[in-house]
């Protein structure tokens, strides 16, 4: 074994660039590369005394740069990482640790009383330097656990070549120069993680603040940052486009350091695509397709095919591949034909821990079945209508849920939508949409429904309405559908 795959390795030998530079900035306080690097081995010595190779050790989120040095440090240790929610329940906490049996716990509960001095000062001329275990490509890094959105929680685990390799093929396609990349997402989900290597390995600043900001607030962090490039949800990205189009060029000049945004988590709309090209600045955008099981990013589209593929996901990294698949066969589909979703390639999760049920039946022969639903183009580009929970028959019609909601957010009435099956007694299956209205829009069905006609086949249109004040949502921005059904 070498260390050639220890991303903790990896990352610090890249640095070839000052140690002074800066590596992360959380509200701001920020760490040069050296400072980083002291407060790991002050995690690492109280770690060491409770771990070993191989051991799985959770880490808490919400405690902002203390859960990137204690990531890095459980990597240097050869150690497993299990990050989890900064507001984990203690249910959820005995849930995942029946599931992968942790031997350590950081985080600001103490379970088992690691306490680390973070407030400790360097030595004058303090050199610091530790030694990296060894490990193969294919050994365990992280226990990445699924959100949950759609059913109980899986933990994916995955490699150090799954995790490592997936944040090369990523910059290969973003091609980051000493960038600024903030990221407004809780840092247990994996898009955090992924932008933090990303940054590591490239030499740029990671910002990451996990406190969430809405609407205007988001545009200033930007300013306040001098931010080059934003990674979020979809709905932020939305919040952007929509704050630089409502003011005048000289009004926001200070946001003229943004010159791209990395959308991620939930499908990125047509319609906030065309408000990007709206704005003042030119700025590039990168459409990505991730899922955890792939170690983070699986398809990219990046921002010169934007208008020559308008809809697509794009196409793998390099590492990765994808087919399309009839769902009840699993015969390969040609293209332009719609199935299921199959990746393939080196970055692959190993396996759903202690679940050979769901292992089994997301892994065969083929690859991964991501269990979204789409179609590939004549050239390879990748096209999604949903996942196989969001395409139902409507009677006896297959509809596609993600369609619905892009064309009601085109109308431009709402902030936020989100439909599902629902079962009426009058109906049967229908379409049900959840509708976040604009400030000062009023609720109009019949005018909703007038306007939908025009873009959508009438299975398609939504038989009953529900306006609520925000629509459930993940970290990443997937809708967290199993709470829908519980709204009024």
């Amino acid at each position: 074994m070498n260390t050639s795959f220890n991303i903790a390795c990896v990352i610090q030998s890249s640095w070839s660039r000052s140690l002074e530079d800066l590596i992360f900035v959380d509200n701001s306080i920020s760490l040069s590369r050296s400072e980083f690097l002291f407060k790991t081995s002050l995690a690492r010595e109280v770690l060491k005394l409770h771990i070993g190779p191989k051991d799985k050790v959770l880490i808490s989120g919400g405690r902002g740069i203390k859960f990137f040095i204690e990531l890095f440090a459980v990597w240097s240790l050869g150690a497993t990482a299990v990050p989890i929610a900064a507001d984990a329940t203690e249910d959820y906490i005995d849930f995942v640790s029946k599931t992968v049996s942790p031997k350590a716990y950081c985080g600001d509960l103490f379970l088992n009383g690691l306490v680390i001095d973070y407030d400790k000062e360097p030595e004058p001329q303090t050199d610091v330097s530790f030694e990296y275990y060894p490990v193969n490509a294919d050994d365990d890094c992280a226990i990445l656990f699924t959100s949950g959105s759609t059913g109980i929680p899986k933990g994916v685990l995955l490699s150090h070549q799954s995790i490592l390799g997936n944040s090369r093929g990523i910059l290969e396609i973003l091609n980051f120069q000493n960038e600024r990349v903030f990221v407004n997402t809780p840092f247990h989900f994996t898009s955090a993680i992924c932008h933090f290597i990303a940054c590591s390995l490239s030499g740029s600043c990671f910002i990451g603040i996990e406190n969430k900001f809405l609407f205007s607030d988001l545009p200033k962090e930007i300013s306040k940052y001098k931010i080059t490039c934003f990674g979020g949800a979809p709905v932020q990205l939305r919040w952007i486009a929509e704050y630089l189009l409502a003011h005048e060029p000289q009004d926001i000049e200070s946001l003229s350091s943004l010159k791209s945004v990395i959308s991620s988590g939930d499908h990125l709309s047509e319609d906030i695509i065309e408000k990007f090209k709206a704005t003042p600045f030119q700025v590039k955008i990168f459409t990505v397709y991730g899922l955890t099981e792939l170690g983070g990013r699986f398809c990219v589209l990046r921002p010169e095919d934007i208008n020559r593929f308008p809809g697509s996901v794009g196409k793998p990294i390099e590492g990765l591949s994808v087919e399309i698949h009839d769902s009840d066969t699993y015969e390969p589909l040609e293209s332009g034909e719609r199935g299921v979703i199959i990746a393939s390639g080196k970055f692959v999760f190993k396996e759903y821990i202690n679940n050979r049920e769901a292992t089994d039946k997301s892994l065969n022969q083929y690859g991964f079945n991501t269990g979204d639903i789409g179609y590939l183009n004549d050239m390879g580009y990748l096209y999604l209508v949903g996942r196989s929970d969001d395409v139902f028959k409507v009677n006896g019609q297959k509809l596609s849920s993600l369609l619905i909601q892009q064309e009601m957010m085109k109308l431009d009435l709402f902030d936020d939508v989100a439909v599902t099956p629902h079962v009426s007694e009058l109906y049967g299956q229908i379409p049900k949409a959840y509708c976040v209205m604009k400030k000062d829009v009023v609720f109009q069905k019949g005018h909703i429904l007038r306007m939908l006609r025009k873009e959508l086949p009438l299975n398609h249109l939504p038989k009953e309405f529900c306006v609520v004040s925000k629509i459930p949502r993940t970290g990443s921005g997937k809708i967290q559908k199993h709470l829908l059904q519980n709204m009024v």
